[in-house]
């Protein structure tokens, strides 16, 4: 997910960091906007740009836990980021939505496991109007599903479990045209050994990870990174962490990649330097890690953990120091089971959102959440 505002207050919160000055604890309330929210299924995938928030997941209706009011919305939806209002965007799609972004000129690019989005056939993958139509020119597809997606001006970026996509042989990761779905064959990463489960953008170089375990022919554990343009492994290689796990969600600053992590032995939020792939630190957690967003000097991490996260109390989000792991205050009322836990995050200027699957204790707010800066 992009977060154009991430730009502004990155450099001098991580100047302060760095120079020895601790981050600030999260300043978000812990009791969420009244407002829509989805009544059944899990919200997967969020995307934010300009002033709107768009939400996708195996929902087929949301209710507004002011008004009382519920409506259908088949696995997505969209809000106006400042008021929470529900807006008339209603493309619909036929399965489950995995994965969303924006492109520069707002086109909506959805990843999942469906076969119709906004009444075209779109087998994975889908390009939508801010208006909720589809984008006739635009035909890309996937054999199996896709659960990541950057959109920028150079293509789209998309990986998951598939094996072929535009009806040609491309293993878990491939770049397409934005214009028309078809894929950018100067971009061959060449995954093999596992599949792609998220990726982070900085510049000319895309961070993936996964489960698979070589990249261009070169051993990459789990995590790896590639020449946005070509696809050509680089050479950031970081140690492995476990044997079967596999990187759930990925994020970066200005010198750092953090990843959530899932499999046997519970769940792990890391991060490593830019410059040589080296840990700066590692987190455990009862249950995996599943998505993570950096902000202003902190990390937020979701998951299905709890109640333990690195000896803390924590259930689905853990607040950490993104220079050096340690756990913040803050925490939310979560109530239930913790599974299936946090999938979406976006930490914004004002406002903090979790998707999910999740229920809070003393409210009727489930599977999405809003909270408002405090103060």
């Amino acid at each position: 997910m992009k977060r154009w505002w991430r730009l502004a207050v990155l450099p001098v919160a991580w100047g302060l960091l760095w120079w020895g000055m601790p981050a600030a604890n999260a300043a978000y309330a812990t009791t969420p906007n009244p407002g829509w929210y989805p009544t059944n299924g899990v919200a997967y995938a969020m995307a934010v740009s300009n002033n709107t928030v768009y939400l996708g997941g195996g929902f087929t209706a949301l209710h507004n836990s002011t008004t009382g009011q519920t409506v259908a919305r088949n696995r997505l939806a969209a809000f106006n980021a400042t008021t929470g209002e529900l807006l008339g965007w209603n493309p619909g799609a036929d399965g489950t939505v995995r994965a969303l972004d924006v492109g520069p000129d707002g086109t909506i690019y959805a990843g999942g496991d469906f076969n119709r989005v906004a009444g075209a056939a779109d087998s994975s993958l889908a390009a939508i109007t801010p208006g909720g139509s589809a984008v006739g020119s635009w035909n890309g597809n996937a054999s199996n599903t896709v659960r990541a997606i950057i959109a920028t001006s150079r293509g789209v970026y998309v990986a998951g479990n598939f094996a072929r996509v535009d009806n040609a042989a491309q293993n878990a990761l491939a770049l397409l045209s934005s214009s028309t779905g078809a894929r950018i064959t100067g971009f061959d990463a060449r995954v093999t050994n596992g599949k792609v489960r998220s990726m982070t953008l900085d510049g000319n170089t895309l961070y993936i990870g996964g489960s698979f375990r070589a990249l261009a022919g070169q051993a990459r554990d789990f995590a790896g990174a590639v020449d946005a343009a070509t696809g050509a492994a680089t050479p950031w290689a970081p140690a492995a962490i476990c044997s079967e796990c596999q990187l759930l969600g990925m994020d970066n600053d200005a010198g750092h990649v953090f990843a959530a992590i899932g499999g046997p032995g519970g769940g792990r939020a890391v991060s490593w330097e830019k410059s040589n792939a080296s840990r700066d630190w590692l987190r455990h957690g009862d249950g995996d890690c599943q998505t993570i967003a950096v902000a202003d000097g902190l990390v937020y991490v979701g998951g299905h953990f709890g109640p333990t996260f690195n000896g803390t109390n924590r259930h689905q989000l853990a607040v950490l120091n993104a220079g050096n792991g340690a756990v913040q205050s803050y925490a939310l009322p979560f109530t239930g089971t913790d599974h299936p836990g946090l999938w979406a995050l976006s930490a914004e200027p004002g406002q903090l959102r979790v998707g999910g699957g999740f229920a809070l204790g003393g409210t009727q707010i489930r599977r999405y959440a809003v909270f408002h800066t405090i103060g």
